[in-house]
């Protein structure tokens, strides 16, 4: 043994009051009453794990390990291991911090219960867990000893096990710690956090750095803001018209005379200049020569050298907030400013004030708040005459040369004290922005010599503050849901759903960095962010909207952006969906073609085609509104191959569809393919825009990208023969392809993965969207709903209980012990039985995404079943909160109408969770009360 036997010894034998022992000659180790806890092969690999750190406190480590087991042998015992450490704290009692001590011990071994048993039952699963929670440990061994004691526990330990010396060094619990250590191991444990565990798992940190905050140019900030405020209901119609201004509205600059200025040396000869800067030899002419040449500029003069840096300038507004822009005028001026903030280049400063109270305020044109305060501020003058010798100051106190611009109206510009006003103004150049309520703009340049009109616009306003569309309608509105559970009418819907997400293409599909999407029969449209939750549900209610009826839908995310079409090609009932990740919204546009029928569906650059393939008619669509907006007829000699690529019959000629602007309809035109031979390509198909087209090859296994010029040789592929490849056989972001090989193969598919460029042969399967459009890492985690109930009772204690289909009762109580509100099997009484409300389908003149049946007391209060695995009660007794359980048997979680939640992440999400105790109190518990 080292020279570290004695500290190994004592590290590892354990204390006289101990709950642990060694047993089967030191190979495993046990509870004193024999069962087991580790075997000497786990404690080796766990102890690997933390020694480059140093070992934490080995009877901690122990009772952290034996809390993995489930169930916790004996929880009482290991709460006695820190009893002693109560007489320890110098600052409260001995009976507080023993019951504090204890409290903390139970709920955190409750939480290392919680997370996933895959974590709790592999040794590195354990290791990782230990190092979380003795990450802040301060009595930890030293790495050299540490080593030592890894060693010996490897190589056997049988000399420490039966040492005669044992007992003399064997001491209790407490003298070998201290209160800090178990205050730092109790505290380890309360932040245990699966996601956390998940994420060092993977990639050694406890969370994920944020970017660096980027130093973003003030007109990009702006110009961002006008894109974020198109999307908006609110104030789309301002975005739009800061657009169409920002295409239509500049500042002219005056032209710098770099000859004039001091520095520089000469650069150049040139046949225009000042008259003191021509050349000698021209002077040496006589008169009438010199003075013909300058006529006809063939005279010569030196050019000076240009300044490498343009002067710096900063643009300065002057908003007006009087009584002449309330109302449209405002929104206009609002407009204009951002439309010349977002035209600022880099070398120009910006700022912006208001005349407002006698006194200039600052503007944020960069950011919604400073937008919206803007329009907000309303002020009774007449014109901002008052607001100039301010605005003046702030020009002279510019280092940079200035560029005011005034924002007023029409009216304030012909009032006649504020062009008394302006006439006191001595600024070389002064430029002054006017609106008018009818659409009207000019830019005027105010100079010595008088003022010119630079810019004179009419626009049309009523169409761009047009927000009432008919087309797109909002979905999951609140209003409409009178009479039924407070969840109904909730944005977002509170509680995630327990459904889990199939392999069936038709039904689900992957989003690439966001996750899984999908559509029931019943019309729900389902999100799942991570793949061990719950079904967050987006919408329902939509038109054609159900699992079997998905024609068309992106591969690729737009900032969180994806669309779908439903319906019936044959018929062209069809709608097009269009879904925000990050915002969790849905907007649906119908699309009318007049009963025509189509067989395929393509998109390119923000264009939507439908192809009839019996009669070779293309109709565009513009997704933004379903509108139709230009259509074609193609050759009857072309097939449609995959998406937007068509080919000849005899595979000579690829052409690809896109939208003609100029022409206003589908156009098709020739696809290069470089040096690679027409009738060598299987299909072409394009989801992924930055990787483009991409050209499978019949034989070799050639990939050709034509985007780049490049092609590829899968390894594995090169020897099989490719027999097919459909639209079905591609992932919706195009990076998985299930290649149909020729059967004279053993093997069916060759999967293609055109990240990794790597391919994978596979036997024939049913469930090929198994291997296209779900990550490997994305297991199914569905939760087993109790959803076949017959009816309801109170029980004359007050306990609610459900009955089941097949007569079994499920009650609902709260465990004091477990701290849940659990659903579990009980029997009830007959004079109970008699209590039985029976749950009757309710009928609704709106479709609720479900179907809801209802049991309704004598005083009004209700019960209402949901076939999605809920639980709603409404008590008639107004004080009493409405509260929704997911029916699931054991622990059950769910949410408050006063917006609290209890439960696991599965149903609640991110959603801070409450003390269920409270809530089956407050909700539950006097729901059946108050009908008792």
């Amino acid at each position: 043994m080292s020279d570290f036997s004695k500290d190994i010894r004592k590290y590892l034998i354990p204390s006289r009051d101990a709950f642990w022992k060694w047993t089967d000659a030191g190979e495993v180790i046990a509870w004193q009453d024999g069962s087991t806890i580790l075997f000497r092969q786990e404690l080796e690999e766990i102890l690997s794990h933390l020694a480059p750190q140093g070992l934490p406190p080995f009877d901690l480590l122990l009772i952290l390990l034996a809390g993995m087991r489930d169930p916790i042998h004996d929880l009482e015992r290991l709460e006695a291991q820190v009893k002693d450490f109560a007489s320890l704290s110098p600052v409260v009692s001995r009976t507080e911090a023993l019951s504090s001590t204890q409290g903390i011990l139970e709920s955190g071994l409750k939480k290392v219960q919680e997370l996933p048993g895959e974590l709790r039952s592999r040794p590195q699963g354990k290791a990782l867990i230990a190092e979380c929670v003795f990450d802040f440990s301060s009595q930890r061994t030293s790495p050299e000893l540490a080593r030592a004691i890894v060693d010996e526990v490897s190589s056997g330990l049988e000399e420490v096990i039966f040492d005669p010396i044992l007992e003399s060094i064997q001491g209790k619990l407490s003298q070998r710690l201290t209160l800090k250590e178990v205050s730092h191991f109790l505290n380890g444990l309360a932040q245990l956090d699966t996601e956390k565990l998940r994420l060092r798992e993977t990639t050694g940190l406890d969370e994920l750095p944020l970017p660096d905050a980027l130093d973003i140019p003030f007109a990009d900030q702006v110009r961002q803001l006008i894109a974020e405020l198109k999307e908006d209901r609110e104030h789309s119609g301002l975005a739009r018209l800061a657009q169409n201004l920002l295409a239509a509205v500049s500042i002219p600059r005056p032209v710098a005379e770099p000859e004039d200025l001091a520095h520089g040396g000469v650069s150049d000869i040139c046949n225009r200049g000042p008259l003191d800067r021509l050349l000698l030899s021209e002077l040496a002419n006589d008169d009438l020569t010199l003075t013909v040449r300058i006529a006809v500029n063939e005279a010569l003069y030196l050019r000076r050298e240009a300044s490498p840096h343009p002067p710096q300038r900063c643009r300065t507004l002057l908003i007006d907030c009087g009584i002449r822009t309330w109302g449209i005028p405002r929104v206009y001026l609002a407009a204009v400013a951002m439309a010349l903030a977002a035209s600022t280049d880099q070398q120009t400063e910006f700022r912006a004030f208001r005349a407002f109270q006698k006194r200039l305020e600052t503007v944020d044109l960069a950011s919604r708040e400073g937008l919206e305060e803007l329009l907000q501020a309303l002020d009774s003058h007449l014109h901002p005459a008052f607001a100039l010798p301010d605005f003046l100051k702030q020009l002279e106190e510019l280092e940079s040369d200035p560029e005011p611009v005034l924002l007023i109206t029409e009216d304030v510009w012909h009032d006649p004290e504020f062009q008394t006003a302006l006439r006191t103004v001595e600024l070389d150049i002064l430029h002054i922005a006017t609106v008018k309520r009818d659409g009207h703009f000019q830019l005027i340049e105010k100079s010595l010599r008088g003022n010119k009109i630079i810019c004179d616009l009419e626009l049309d306003l009523e169409s761009l503050f047009d927000t009432a569309s008919t087309s797109i309608a909002p979905l999951v509105r609140q209003e409409g849901f009178e009479g039924l559970p407070a969840i109904f009418a909730t944005h977002p819907f509170p509680l995630n759903l327990a459904y889990s997400f199939q392999q069936n293409k038709q039904v689900t599909w992957w989003v690439p960095g966001y996750g899984q999407i999908g559509v029931t029969d019943s019309g729900l449209l389902l999100y799942w962010p991570k793949s061990h939750t719950g079904a967050q549900l987006l919408a329902f209610g939509i038109p054609q909207l159900n699992g079997r009826n998905i024609c068309w839908k992106t591969g690729i995310p737009d900032q969180g952006r994806i669309s779908l079409l439903t319906g019936d090609l044959q018929n062209s009932e069809l709608q097009l969906v269009h879904i925000d990740l990050e915002q969790k919204s849905v907007t649906h546009t119908p699309i009318e073609l007049k009963q025509m029928e189509f067989t395929a569906i393509c998109a390119h650059h923000g264009f939507l085609f439908l192809v009839n393939e019996t009669f070779n008619t293309i109709i565009a669509i513009d997704p933004a509104t379903g509108e139709r907006v230009g259509s074609s007829h193609y050759s009857s000699d072309l097939i449609l191959a995959c998406d937007r690529f068509f080919r000849t019959i005899d595979r000579s000629q690829w052409l690809a569809l896109s939208f003609d602007i100029s022409r206003g309809q589908p156009v098709m035109t020739e696809f290069n393919l470089g040096t690679v031979n027409p009738s060598d390509v299987v299909t072409i198909f394009e989801r992924d825009p930055d990787i483009g087209p991409v050209c499978i090859l019949w034989k070799g296994g050639k990939i050709y990208f034509p985007a780049r010029e490049e092609l590829k040789t899968i390894p594995v592929m090169d020897s099989v023969k490719v027999e097919s490849i459909s639209s079905e056989d591609i992932s919706t972001d195009g990076q998985i392809v299930a290649i149909k090989l020729d059967n004279t193969f053993s093997w069916d598919r060759c999967v293609l993965n055109l990240y990794s460029m790597q391919a994978e042969l596979k036997p024939a399967r049913p469930d090929i969207q198994k291997w296209i459009d779900q990550p490997a890492h994305w297991k199914n985690s569905g939760r087993n709903i109790r959803k076949k109930f017959m009816g309801i009772l109170v029980t004359e204690s007050g306990e609610l209980v459900l009955k089941t289909t097949k007569q079994s009762t499920l009650r609902i109580s709260y465990q004091p012990d477990l701290k849940y509100i659990m659903l579990q099997g009980s029997r009830i009484s007959s004079s109970d039985q008699r209590r039985l409300k029976t749950f009757k389908q309710v009928k609704h003149n709106r479709d609720l995404g479900c179907h809801l049946s209802v049991a309704t007391w004598d005083d009004g209060s209700q019960a209402f079943l949901d076939s999605r695995g809920m639980l709603h009660l409404k008590s008639a007794d107004i004080n009493i909160p409405e509260v929704s359980l997911c029916l699931v048997e054991g622990r059950t979680s769910g949410w408050c109408n006063d917006g609290r939640f209890w439960g696991d992440a599965y149903f609640c999400s991110e959603n801070e969770c409450s003390s269920p105790q409270p809530i089956f109190d407050a909700a539950i518990k006097k729901f059946g009360e108050h009908l008792t």
